[in-house]
Parts: structure tokens; sequence; C-alpha cells
């Protein structure tokens, strides 16, 4: 009733507020545990620059637009529609094919002795007319079925299939807040007309705050006007259009006094002309710039950063890899998990 107060809404509007969008409860993976995203859910990725947030975000998205099954097979995903928000050109669309292209694969691979290729192996030949001389028969569909299963398929229709599943992405790139705000508003006509896309990213939220800055001059309550333009927006779209938000965030102002690492406070955001805010201390704890409303509406916070633990004492298999930890830090209780990166992607070792 709150978004009818301040005008109307067309008959799609409604109908996005009222209907239903892909659950993302598939997303109960190492990273999130039992506190799935939800619809309204804004979750953060908080780090710096070089600890894995788009890396994430990417395998986030590969796992939302590939489908539950595909010719049988399980594949584990939700078969929902991403938007990706682009702000740093950092979003890699091969990445994101080879992720697709090994996971795949690899469902594919744990299904069959032989590997993927254009024709069935003699041993797969002979399980098939088993099968297909057994009491099956009876039932030509089921037979079918067992034969879909029992070839693989070519590797021409495993990229027929990932195309498909690239055309549930949406990349829209940004240079500036402005662009931002604008591509906040016209995704409302997005979300209103379709039920099939539930997942917003924006990578990065902090790109444009040194611009916001420069442009500001003297006059900061320009930049936290912009910044609270912009949380408002992403709030409706949160609260009207039920999707979920993932945004990776990298801190810009770092304090010298040391912060014991907790959940964000409801109360005021350090302020953005604060003397002990400086780029750059010593060992620094990690400061928000926007403005205090983003901790009302966040849901959940992971800060990540590289693992200072040596590598060695994890495994040896991982000797060659850089290790991340990532951290929910809210809601409590605090939840740490450490991964590593490789070519199939998020490697999770707790």
């Amino acid at each position: 009733m709150n978004s009818m107060a301040g005008g109307s809404e067309t008959g799609a509007q409604l109908f996005a507020r009222l209907g239903s969008r892909p659950s993302l409860k598939a997303l109960q993976n190492s990273l999130f545990g039992e506190v799935y995203p939800k619809p309204g859910d804004l979750i953060e990725l908080s780090g710096e620059s070089g600890t894995a947030k788009t890396e994430i975000l990417m395998n986030i998205t590969v796992s939302c637009i590939l489908p539950l099954e595909w010719k049988t097979y399980k594949l584990g995903g939700i078969g929902t529609g991403v938007v990706f928000v682009d702000t740093q050109c950092q979003f890699s669309m091969l990445r994101v094919f080879s992720l697709l292209e090994k996971r795949v694969t690899r469902c594919i691979a744990s299904s069959h002795s032989s590997k993927v290729h254009g024709k069935c192996s003699e041993q797969d030949i002979q399980t098939v007319d088993k099968i297909v001389n057994s009491k099956l028969e009876d039932d030509g569909h089921a037979t079918d079925k067992v034969k879909e299963h029992s070839c693989p398929p070519t590797a021409e229709e495993i990229e027929n299939f990932i195309k498909t599943c690239l055309e549930k992405l949406l990349i829209f790139r940004c240079n500036t807040s402005q662009q931002l705000l604008v591509t906040f508003h016209s995704l409302e006509t997005l979300f209103a007309n379709s039920l099939d896309i539930s997942v917003l990213m924006v990578d990065n939220w902090s790109a444009f705050y040194w611009m916001d800055r420069a442009s500001a001059g003297n006059h900061l309550s320009q930049v936290e006007t912009i910044q609270q333009r912009m949380i408002s927006s992403l709030e409706k779209l949160l609260r009207d259009y039920h999707i979920t938000a993932f945004v990776a965030k990298r801190p810009l102002f770092k304090s010298s006094v040391k912060r014991d690492k907790g959940p964000p406070t409801s109360g005021p955001s350090p302020s953005l002309s604060s003397s002990n805010l400086q780029p750059d201390d010593p060992k620094p704890s990690n400061q928000d710039f926007v403005s205090k409303d983003w901790n009302r509406i966040l849901s959940q916070k992971f800060q990540i950063q590289m693992s200072e633990q040596p590598i060695s004492t994890i495994s040896s298999e991982v000797n060659l890899q850089t290790l991340f930890v990532a951290s929910r830090i809210f809601p409590k209780p605090v939840i740490t998990k450490t991964f590593f990166v490789s070519e199939i992607g998020l490697n999770f070792l707790s």
C-alpha cells in the first residue's frame, strides 16, 4: 500500500509485486549455508581489490542461469534470469561461459564413464541394448529417455545449451553515478514485466565515489545525496519487485583506530569529512562511505579478504592457489569460510 500512496502503478507492476519469482534456495552452498538469499534481500560482498568479489558474483550468476536439470542431467541450477550491472568493466563473458561449460561437462561426466563426444561408446551401446530388451520395452517414452541419458550429448549440443542459458543474463554497463541511478529506474519496467528475473548484481557500488567527490568539491552533502538516491532506488526494486540483490563494495576509507569486527550498526555512518578517515592508513579497519540507510536495508554482509594462513598448512593440492577468507559478519553468528579459485570456480575448504 505504501508504494501505491506515492502514485499509480500499472497492472504489470501490480502483478510483479504480487507474483512469485524463482526461489534461490538452491544457493544453499558453502558460502551461504542455511541462510540462503530470499526475495527482497540485499547481500553485500565487501573487500579490497583482488579479493575475488567479481568471481563470487560470476559463480552465483552461473548457478542462477543454469536450470535444475537438462536432458535428465542434474545441474543443480535455478533457471532464473540475472541482471548484472558492471561499473568497472570487470565482468568477463568468457569466464562465465567457461564456468558454465565446466559445470555442465562435470555433471555429464559424473553420469557417464565415457567422455563427452559425438558418438556413444561401445559400452554405452551395449548398456542401452540391454535396457531396450528389458521390460522397459513396454513403455516407449521411458526407453527413449534411457537412450537419451545413456548417450552423452555432443559438444555442439552443449554449446547450444550454454547459449540458451546465457540468454537469461542481461548486462548493463554504467560509467557514472547518474547512469547507475537511471539504470535502477529503468529496471523497474524490466522487473515489472519479467517474473523470470529474480536477481540483480552490482559490481561495484563504490566505483564512482571519487568522481562524485571531485565534482562536489567542498559540498560533501552532495555526495551523500547521490548515495541516498541510489539506495532509495535500489530499495524500491527490492521492496516492490521482490528481487534479490548482490552488491560488491570496496571500502574507500580506512581508520587507524582498531575496531571490533561485527554487524553493521543502525546508527549514523562515519562522516565523509571526518578527519580520522584516511586512505591507506597502516593496519586499517574498513569503514563504510555510504549513507546509514544502507545498513537499514542490508540483509547479509560478507567480508572477503586474502588468507594470512600459510597455504602449506591447508592442503598440498592448492599450494599454487591464493586462499581467500569469506566471513559473514552480519547477521550473527559470524561464519567464516576459506576458499580458492580454480578453472571450475570456487572451491571451499571449510
